[in-house]
């Protein structure tokens, strides 16, 4: 079944945390445009402490999790998470969506170099219309590679010059680092492709 967003990327990248933490934004984004089609005067509540998500609350994904999320003005986009024990399956996924989502552990060295491995695969694999953006995650843990060095591994610039549809943004999932970046990005890369612009 085709998905609007495939999120893959190495075990213990922040996958599943990074889809809950857009989800809880999904649902305020939903809940505020409702208040304001009820023309009420009242703002709408910021999420309480008890549904904030937390990441004692993850567990690591084994399968394949469905999701559905809400973006401004209506717009709903299905998600597959696809476990990163999975890697030897992504293949299979990436004709089956719209865009990707790759999550990187900034803060796994050991895992950096398969990693860039993986991503220069999927990148190699996908036609370049299509968007992929790598989320460089756990920006907030102390040992962590830079996002500078991630991108000079990567040869970034050379990259860039050859794909129009490729972004990378750091994030912290535990810090809410640039969580609403992402969302807003992914609801732009979108309403382009529904678009045709």
């Amino acid at each position: 079944m085709p998905v609007d967003v495939l999120v893959i990327g190495l075990s213990s990248s922040g996958k599943s945390f990074l889809v809950k933490k857009l989800r809880q934004l999904s649902s305020s984004v939903f809940e505020e445009e409702q208040h304001l089609k009820k023309k009420k005067k009242k703002k709408p509540s910021n999420s309480s402490s008890s549904s904030d998500v937390s990441f004692w609350e993850t567990v690591p994904s084994v399968g394949v999790n469905m999701d559905r999320l809400y973006f401004p003005n209506g717009l709903y986009l299905s998600f597959r998470e696809v476990g990163g024990a999975l890697v030897a399956t992504w293949e299979r996924y990436l004709s089956d969506c719209s865009s990707i989502l790759f999550v990187v552990d900034s803060s796994n060295t050991f895992k950096m170099a398969p990693t860039v491995i993986e991503l220069l695969n999927v990148i190699k694999k996908v036609p370049s219309s299509k968007p992929i953006l790598v989320v460089y995650n756990k920006i907030d843990v102390p040992q962590s590679v830079s996002f500078s060095s991630f991108k000079k591994l990567l040869r970034w610039s050379d990259l860039c010059k050859h794909r129009s549809n490729l972004h990378a943004l750091d994030i912290s999932n535990y810090e809410d680092v640039h969580i609403q970046s992402i969302y807003d990005l992914i609801n732009s890369i979108h309403s382009c492709l529904i678009h045709g612009s």
